[in-house]
């Protein structure tokens, strides 16, 4: 191996290891099965992120195939996810919009659970949602969301319609 790619290889095995630290923070108090599930995620996003980067590259003919599940919101820094279903724009990453229905269906799932997690759910105006928010919840700006949105039509137009 070339020494530029030995150390390419080198950065990318710190770097993992380094996310590894934050699954083991003894400060989150999680036990050894959410470590485990946490580590899961770890190879899931990175194999997503391979295979989106490295081995489906060619926008003119992507290669649209089966992605391992897993959870694509963003976690809290207390380890919890937490989503807002909303008409409303809430001003945080995990929004689901509702798009005008009112109503609908939604599926929760876990795989490799010792246990059987319910989601707790709680109907509130969206003027009491950031009292429930950890404080540390990313926050995402309409200029931002936006931006993201425009990006998914572009790659959803792009796919569908040549």
């Amino acid at each position: 191996m070339s020494n530029d790619l030995r150390a390419s290889w080198n950065r990318l095995c710190d770097s993992l290891k380094e996310s590894a630290d934050y699954i083991f923070d003894p400060e989150l108090g999680v036990d050894a099965s959410e470590q485990a599930e946490g580590l899961r995620h770890h190879l899931r996003m990175l194999y997503w992120a391979i295979d989106r980067a490295i081995e489906n590259t060619d926008p003119d003919h992507p290669e649209l195939g089966w992605v391992y599940p897993s959870k694509v919101g963003q976690d809290n820094p207390d380890g919890v996810l937490r989503v807002v279903i909303s008409h409303q724009e809430p001003g945080i990453e995990n929004w689901i919009a509702l798009g005008g229905c009112p109503q609908g269906a939604i599926t929760y799932r876990w795989n490799n659970a010792d246990g059987t997690p319910v989601p707790s759910l709680r109907l509130m105006p969206v003027s009491d949602i950031d009292g429930c928010l950890h404080p540390d919840t990313p926050r995402i700006s309409t200029d931002d969301r936006a931006a993201i949105d425009a990006e998914r039509r572009r790659h959803a137009l792009r796919r569908f319609l040549r």
